[in-house]
């Protein structure tokens, strides 16, 4: 397919954090197109977001083998896997059809500078955050201000949301 990164599910790419732009679309899989979204049981509520798999064609059909890591950007594929024509064309040769596929998760490669924590939608008593390149997905997280600990809960996709009841301080 020809899906697109802005505006998917795990909100790296979000128009409103600057698309492309965005410090959280920052993953070396984002510029080389090598992601996918991923159907429902694999997307796991947004638990996938930000994880990578190396996905893999036998070429059994008319196209040839092939393989690619891919990252989860986004949910909705109605197979297995619904990847950017780019990444498709890697595994399969070709760039339109459905293919048997493998897959077994991987680590993801990360660039420079480590993982990236996007800030946007706050105010006084709450903030939400994307967490974005790191090797594998967040699965939980806290946002510790001065001595104060706040747990933090998926708001969708890889953005996670913390009611900090307006304090302040250094935050980690």
């Amino acid at each position: 397919g020809r899906f697109a990164v802005i505006g998917a599910s795990c909100q790296y790419a979000n128009s409103s954090l600057g698309g492309l732009h965005s410090p959280a679309a920052t993953s070396p899989y984002v510029p080389s197109r090598a992601y996918c979204a991923v159907g429902s049981a694999l997307y796991a509520g947004g638990g996938s977001c930000g994880s990578c798999f190396r996905v893999a064609y036998d070429g059994s059909g008319s196209a040839g083998p092939g393989s690619l890591v891919v990252q989860v950007v986004s949910s909705g594929a109605q197979k297995t896997f619904d990847c950017h024509e780019d990444a498709f064309k890697a595994i399969t040769g070709s760039t339109t059809g459905t293919v048997p596929v493998t897959y077994e998760p991987v680590d993801c490669e990360t660039a420079d500078g480590g993982a990236v924590a996007t800030v946007f939608d706050t105010n006084a008593s709450h903030a939400s955050v994307v967490f974005s390149n790191l090797p594998v997905s967040v699965t939980g997280a806290e946002l510790h201000v001065g001595s104060k600990k706040f747990v933090m809960h998926r708001q969708g996709g890889a953005a996670w949301h913390v009611g900090h009841a307006g304090a302040t301080g250094a935050a980690a």
